[in-house]
């Protein structure tokens, strides 16, 4: 005679007739989530705002261009937040490398204004403020150099002439770059990449700078444009609460899961058991 094959186990059923071993693996595997989100060092992050202002208002045409010109700098500034002439004195300040520094500080340009975001990580809510506000206070000063109001069109153009070879150069460093980096796609070729690319953000808008600054002189305009530190970094929100929750969640999708494939070996056993 032949054996009855054991009959359909249905997964919902089975997870409803045996709820508590889907609830007990759900929070078993939550509860390690949570402890894994609860052990690790959390990422803190600190965020200070700078604006493009100071515009000469009484230059022919200067209120015209205000806006587009404000958010050109703005973007423009943001990209160098990593350049080395902005995270080298960072780096000196707070005991770091200058890779540390580029690692941890990004910036963002908000839309459609002349703000900008400067957004430092670290591994302590002190540290993170610390590296934003001076990172900051670095950009001003940079940009402050780039655009002091210098009569001299003679000097403004020799270093005019000056920034542009650097810019070739920055330029073709970054070609370099990225040949290298399409040939081995690696962590190392992609970060060498990255900063190349600041690196020739910072000499083209150096160029730019130098540029502007040199046609004002000859016209006998001012070129002022300065970045100004509107909302300093106060303090740090850390991830802890979100990394939490994002395990939380992955911990009761996976819990379901075991839950589900133990409730319905159980009830094979069980109708198995019961079988003739």
């Amino acid at each position: 005679m032949l054996a009855t094959p054991p009959p359909t186990v249905n997964v919902v059923r089975a997870m409803l007739w045996n709820w508590w071993v889907v609830l007990f693996a759900v929070l078993i595997v939550v509860a390690v989530g949570v402890a894994i989100a609860l052990v690790r060092t959390p990422t803190y992050t600190a965020t200070a705002r700078l604006a493009v202002g100071r515009i000469d208002i009484t230059s022919p045409g200067a209120l015209s261009g205000y806006a587009v010109a404000t958010q050109a700098l703005a973007t423009g500034y943001s990209r160098t937040v990593t350049a080395g002439a902005v995270a080298r004195p960072v780096a000196a300040k707070n005991d770091l490398s200058v890779k540390e520094v580029q690692d941890s500080i990004t910036a963002t340009p908000v839309a459609e204004s002349p703000i900008f975001r400067v957004d430092a990580t670290a591994s302590s809510g002190d540290r993170a403020v610390a590296l934003a506000n001076d990172s900051s206070h670095a950009l001003v000063a940079y940009a402050a150099d780039l655009n002091q109001n210098n009569p001299d069109s003679a000097r403004l153009y020799r270093q005019y002439r000056t920034a542009t070879v650097l810019r070739k150069i920055a330029k073709q460093e970054l070609h370099t770059a990225v040949e290298v980096s399409g040939s081995e796609p690696t962590a190392s070729a992609t970060t060498d990449v990255a900063k190349a690319q600041s690196s020739f953000d910072a000499a083209d808008l150096r160029v730019n700078a130098l540029g502007k600054a040199y046609t004002a002189s000859v016209q006998g305009q001012a070129a002022t444009q300065l970045v100004q530190i509107i909302s300093p970094a106060t303090e740090a929100t850390s991830d802890r609460g979100s990394v939490l929750m994002i395990l939380a969640f992955i911990g009761v999708v996976i819990g379901l899961l075991v839950g589900a494939a133990l409730a319905t070996l159980r009830e094979g056993k069980l109708r198995l058991g019961e079988a003739p």
